[in-house]
Parts: C-alpha cells; structure tokens; sequence
C-alpha cells in the first residue's frame, strides 16, 4: 500500500485529467475525449488495488469510536463516491465494456464495504448528545435510513415487475425523496450552520488573541471545528454511499427505468448539503504574527482545508478592502440562510499579488523599514515580477494532520489600489499629510480572500470560500521621518482594530466609540510587555501619568462621562494618535502623539546594546513618573539618581540626580532633570556607560 501522500496524489490527478484542468506546469492539452477518457480509466485501475487495501484497513486496524477511523472512512467513502457518481452520470460513454463494468462494480462492492462496517448515528463530540436540533435530525436520519432499507428490500423480494409495479415503486421513490430524505437533509444543514457559526467564532477568537499576545494560539479550537467537520462529513457520507448503492443497482443490475436514473436527483441533494458544508471549510493562518504588510516585500501564504474529504483543484488567493470583505461574508451567510450552495461571484482586488519568480533581482534593504514591520525581507523591483489581481497556488497534501493545504513562501504585493471602504470602517486616504490634524490617522484595513476550488462528488467543481485575518499594507518611503510617522498609524490601526476586539463572524469591525480606560490599559500594557519582549510590565501606578494627558481641545471627546473629575474614562483611537503632547524649548517645539512616544520608548526596548531592557527587568530602571513622584523618591536620600521612561521629547529615558557635588556649603541642591536620553543618544553610547559618566561627575554612591 502506497503512502497517504501518493494515494492522494493519484486522486487530484485523475480528477485533473477527468476534467481536463491544465496547471501552469501541465504542457499544452492534446488529447480528445476519448483519448482523456482511456487515461482515467487507467487511472482508476491503478486506484483499486489501494481502495481495496485501504478498505480492508478500516474494517481490521480501526477502532469505530476514534477520530482516525472516522477520517479515513470518511476520505474513502467520499472519493469513492466522487469517481462513481461520475460514471453514474455518463454511464453511456463512460461504462460501456465489460471491462467498465468491473471497474465500477469493484467500486460499488468498495462502498458496500464501506458501508457495512459504519454506524449509522455517532454524535460529534463538540456536540451535547441532548441538543433538541442534533436528536431530531439524528431521528430523522434514522428513519430515513429504515425506509431506505425498506425500498432496497422490495426492490430484491420481487425478481420480475410489471409496468404497475414499476409505476408504484416510483410513486413509492418519490414518497421516501419528498417525506423522508429531503426533511432529514434540511434538518442536517441547519444544525450544521449553527454550531459551524459557533465553532468559527471560537477559532477567529483564538487567532485575534494570538496576534495580541503573541503566544502559541491554542489547537483545542481548530481540533474541535476539524472533528465536527469530520463527524458531519462521515453522517452525510453514510447516506450518500446508501443512495449509491441503491442507485448502482437500479441502474446496472436491475435496469427497472432503462436510461432514466430516479435516484439521480435525491443523490444530488446529499451532495449540496456536502457542498453547503464545506463552503467555509478553510482556514487561512496569514498573517499570524504581524498585521502590516509592506509593498514588494516578501510574505509567506499558508491555508488548508479543515474538512479531509474531497479534492482541492485549487486555492485562489487576493487582497480586498473591508468593504468586499463584507460582501463576501454576507453572501457566505445567505448562502447558510438559504441552505443552498450557490457561486459567490468575482470581487475587485484592493492590491495586485504576485508569485516571487525563481529568479530576479532584489533591491537593497537599506532605505527599508523597521525589522519588526518589513518582516527582514528585501524589496523586489516591480518589473521582476508579474502582478496579478490573484494568485492561485496548486495544493499539496499534508500527510501529517491529513489535509488538503496551499503554501507558498514568498508572495509580494506590489501595488495599492484606491478603493470604496464602508462607513464604519477605516479611513482610506493615503495621504501622509492628512496623518496629523484633520483626520484620525486611520489606516486602510484589507483581507486575503481564499477561494478553494474542490472536485464535488455532483461531478462539477464547487467552491470554498475564507477571510483572512485583516491587515493594513504599508507603503515603501525613502525618508526616516516620513516613515516612522507612517508606521505610527499603522501600527496603532492595527494594535486599536486587534485590541477593541469587535468580532463579526470572520470581520473584525472598527470600533470608533471608544474603549473603557481600564480596557485600554490593559490592552496597553500588554502591547508594552510583547513588543518590548520583557518580563516586567507596565504598572497600574505608570498610568496615573498618561490618563491626564490622553485628550486636548482638538481630541476631546464631548461624550457624558468620558472624563470624570479631569480622569480619562474614554479613550477613541483620536485620543492616540493625536500629537498634543508637546515640548518647547528655545527654538525647538516638538509635537508627538502618546502612540509615537510608544513605538520610540519600544524601539530603545528592541535594540539591545543600549542595556536599556535589562536594566528594565532588573528594576533599575522606573516607569512613567511625575516630578512631584520622582522629587519623593529622592526625598530621603543624599545622593541619588532616578531613571524613568518619558514622553517629555517623545520616547524617551529620563535621569534625574541628587547629589552634593556642586552645592555651596553643607547640603545638597535640588535635584536636577538631566537632558533625555533619546534612541540616537542611546544607539551612539549605552545606558550603562551614561550611568557611570553622571555617577562620576555628580559623585553618586
């Protein structure tokens, strides 16, 4: 028995070669249909022997009640019924020689097998077994199978029937389609678009997290969503190899309604509710850490399946804006509302992709940005590679955790488009000019659309449809002060949509009312603590200094209760990015936001041969402080130096000295405020060796 990769590989390429897909690697198509034809049936040959083996497995190695036997019944049965229907369908070309006929009836004995050796009613794990809506389909399921059964032993007791019989038996057909299957099937679909919602809020959770902390995201979500896909896919299988097998022996052995095939439609209706299943069966893990991307810069995709059953032709990837974000979750839904599968047709791109080309050249990283933000990747021409609205990547088959997935290490997106964003969304403009002052400095948020193309069981292809987890994409620009002021808004669009946690569905929503002080607190300790990678974080004590200096005239919020007795209550994301903290000095006069102060004070953090992080950790260095507090501190002592973080010139580390060095008779003077220790400062001449000088020179001890 070959591997799991390779059998599955046989199986994309038949259905490739059934369908006559040409992949950007197949030489041109030359065959006519009969000759495509001799090739798949080829194909199948070679496939039988690993059915059979395959079968044998799952009847001896399996135990029924574990997720394994449930994964490879379900793999089996569902590709076995995707080649068989598809004979069905063309029995006149396709099963037409003795040698046809075997095919498909090793095929049909496959699924009998199959069937023989499932049970018919296993409730998925993720489910309470006392559900109302899980009893009553599992009754209706039951009871569908028993009049199933029953038309099936009618059918055997009678060798020879007459044309009445024949007529009745049809009435009896259509009875058992209308009262029995299509009531069990619509009980079916709707109990799996309640708990898919569900379980999808549960995974889209748990990734927003991980973006926010940055810790391993949890696999209980994904395992749970992966389960109720496999437990559903197995439910619907076992009716859909039961249709088959009926259908097989009307159609081939009994031949009761010539070339008319009864069964046909109520086979088809098993296979939309598998199709409606699997619409949103794929995950998108990109991005997984880092919210911004930057144009030419090179990004990694990774998606896959969740539901193992059928094959994946195809995964089309774009970048969209929130607005076509929206559109396509809605028609997501409606398709879940209607309960019934239907195309969700083309969308305009936000942004042009393209594939990193095997060979090219790549510019100089030097004008490019902070590590953090470019992701350490050096920038591409624009005429190395050849952008498209998408791109499509071809799936492989991952042998590990036995699913169809789509990777690719170096996509780039190369341009940006202007486009439509929804009210309630992100500001669109791009204009550097318009960060401070007039607007909020809102960034414009996109999505990966990820279209699955697999190979249904109703002989077409049926799609798949997923969001990604949203993302801004940054601009490349050559002047140090251009882009840091640029990734200021990006950063915080980014930490501000994350952090507010304003879920729907796949869509995170802009939230412009505002979030609670202790909410936003908590959210900023925990970007201070993640992005400065240390252990210490921020105190409640570090805010008393930052909650009066959140709002000025042009930000204030004139909400009730936003402030309460001069306290910040609210906070909007205006409150952030607004540069109302001011410094002025001789001719110097600097403007900057709390948030630009944040990303200085983290990249003193990130460079770690100014010593500021471990003498951080070490508690040496203090946290935000006012003067009356730092004048305190000293009160009791000598000789003494304080260190604090600052937003007195931006991000900056603040010392203030007490000592007796330079006072006129006994005593010591007041303290003094040092000038701040800025990155340039800091990057020229480490904390430690700034220390040493003032202790020196101030006789500190």
């Amino acid at each position: 028995m070959i591997t799991n990769e390779a059998f599955q590989k046989l199986l994309y390429d038949l259905f490739c070669t059934w369908h006559g897909v040409r992949r950007h690697y197949d030489p041109p198509i030359t065959d006519t249909d009969e000759q495509r034809l001799s090739k798949v049936k080829n194909m199948i040959c070679k496939l039988l022997s690993e059915v059979d083996a395959r079968v044998t497995r799952v009847k001896t190695e399996f135990t029924a009640e574990k997720q394994e036997f449930y994964e490879e019944w379900t793999m089996l049965t569902w590709n076995v019924l995707c080649i068989t229907s598809r004979l069905q369908n063309s029995l006149s070309i396709c099963v037409t020689s003795t040698e046809d006929k075997v095919i498909f009836s090793r095929l049909n004995n496959a699924l009998v097998e199959l069937v023989n050796n499932s049970r018919e009613s296993i409730t998925p794990p993720v489910i309470n077994a006392n559900d109302p809506n899980y009893m009553a389909f599992s009754a209706s399921m039951s009871d569908a199978m028993h009049s199933l059964h029953s038309l099936y032993k009618a059918l055997n007791s009678a060798p020879l029937l007459s044309a009445a019989d024949i007529e009745s038996f049809h009435l009896h057909l259509h009875q058992f389609a209308e009262e029995k299957l299509i009531p069990c099937i619509e009980l079916f679909k709707s109990f799996c678009n309640e708990h898919s919602v569900r379980l999808w809020n549960e995974v889209r959770a748990a990734q927003v997290q991980r973006m926010c902390d940055f810790q391993a995201m949890p696999v209980e979500p994904v395992t749970r969503l992966v389960s109720f896909y496999s437990h559903m896919m197995y439910t619907l299988g076992v009716l859909g190899a039961r249709l088959q097998g009926f259908r097989y022996e009307l159609t081939m052995n009994r031949k009761m309604f010539g070339s008319f095939d009864p069964v046909q439609p109520l086979s088809e209706a098993v296979f939309a509710a598998l199709e409606l299943l699997m619409s949103d069966c794929v995950l998108a893990t990109e991005p997984s850490t880092n919210a911004i991307l930057v144009t030419n810069n090179l990004f990694s995709m990774n998606c896959g399946a969740l539901a193992r059953g059928v094959v994946f032709k195809d995964f089309e990837i774009q970048v969209i804006s929130e607005e076509t974000a929206e559109q396509i979750q809605s028609e997501m839904r409606r398709q879940k509302m209607l309960r019934q599968p239907s195309p969700i047709g083309a969308v305009p791109s936000a942004a042009l992709l393209a594939m990193k080309p095997t060979s090219g050249t790549k510019r100089s990283s030097g004008n490019s940005l902070n590590q953090e933000h470019s992701g350490g990747s050096a920038a591409h021409k624009k005429s190395d590679v050849n952008s498209k609205e998408s791109v499509v990547i071809y799936p492989a088959y991952n042998s590990k955790n036995r699913y169809w997935a789509a990777t690719y290490p170096h996509l780039l997106c190369t341009t940006r488009q202007k486009g439509r964003h929804s009210s309630s969304n992100s500001y669109q403009d791009l204009s550097p000019s318009l960060i401070e002052g007039r607007s909020s400095g809102k960034r414009p948020i996109f999505y990966f659309h990820v279209r699955a193309t697999m190979f249904s069981p109703s002989g077409q292809f049926a799609t798949a449809h997923t969001l990604s987890l949203p993302f801004t994409i940054a601009t490349r620009r050559n002047q140090d002060c251009q882009v840091q002021r640029m990734m200021s808004s990006y950063t915080a669009t980014c930490f501000w949509l994350y952090g507010s946690k304003a879920q729907d569905g796949l869509l995170l929503n802009w939230v412009d009312t505002g979030l609670q002080w202790e909410n936003f607190k908590k959210l900023f300790m925990q970007h201070f603590k993640v992005n400065a990678d240390v252990t210490r974080g921020l105190q409640d004590r570090d805010f008393d200094l930052l909650r009066y200096k959140l709002q000025c005239h042009d930000c204030r919020s004139g909400d009730i209760g936003a402030r309460i007795n001069g306290a910040q209550q609210i906070v909007t994301f205006k409150n952030v990015l607004c540069p109302h903290l001011r410094y002025e000095c001789g001719n110097t006069n600097v403007r900057f936001s709390v948030w630009r102060g944040m990303l200085e004070l983290l990249q003193i953090f990130q460079d770690l041969r100014n010593n500021v992080r471990k003498l951080w950790e070490k508690n040496l260095l203090m946290g935000f402080l006012e003067f009356d507090q730092v004048a305190e501190i000293l009160e009791s002592h000598q000789s003494a130096l304080v260190m604090r973080l600052s937003f007195v010139t931006g991000g900056t580390i603040c010392l203030t000295v007490k000592s007796s060095a330079h006072a006129v008779g006994q005593g010591t003077t007041a303290p003094i405020h040092l000038e701040p220790l800025d990155l340039k400062r800091l990057q020229a001449k480490c904390l430690k060796d700034y220390l040493r000088d003032i202790a020196d020179a101030e006789k500190v001890s």
